[in-house]
């Protein structure tokens, strides 16, 4: 029989959203403090084995607040888009040399370049804020 994967949450929040009064901007993410700024908050929750496909976007920060999260980075020049679910993708994934891994533990950041391929898998539960740096205004962009 086949069991439906874990659904992972990832929300885009309001920005005056109570659920950001737990968490502080690192200062160096900052805007008042530096030239770097980010568009929209997003919030994420998932269950263990619940993440994201391979992907990839403009460049963003994403950090842990409570649980672990593996993540697979692929430079751009590999990086791609997959509809599969992260849980079904990682059974059949072969690591590349070109693949870079590490694990995500509470109170990590990630900073992820712009295109820079991704996925995740939670480890364990995960809970979650996460940021797309403004295009152009930041040392992170292209």
């Amino acid at each position: 029989f086949d069991l439906k994967p874990p659904t992972y949450i990832f929300e885009t929040v309001p920005e005056d959203s109570s659920i950001l009064k737990h968490f502080e901007i690192p200062p160096v993410l900052d805007s008042t403090l530096t030239e770097i700024a980010t568009t929209k908050f997003q919030f994420y929750v998932g269950p263990t084995l619940s993440g994201a496909p391979p992907h990839f976007h403009r460049s963003a920060w994403n950090a842990l607040i409570y649980g672990r999260k593996r993540w697979f980075l692929f430079p751009p020049q590999y990086a791609f888009y997959s509809k599969q679910h992260v849980w079904d993708w990682w059974r059949q994934y072969k690591k590349e040399s070109t693949t870079w891994e590490c694990v995500q533990h509470p109170g990590d950041m990630i900073i992820l370049p712009d295109m820079w391929g991704h996925a995740v898998i939670n480890v364990k539960e995960s809970i979650g804020v996460a940021s797309e740096f403004i295009y152009g205004t930041s040392e992170f962009s292209l």
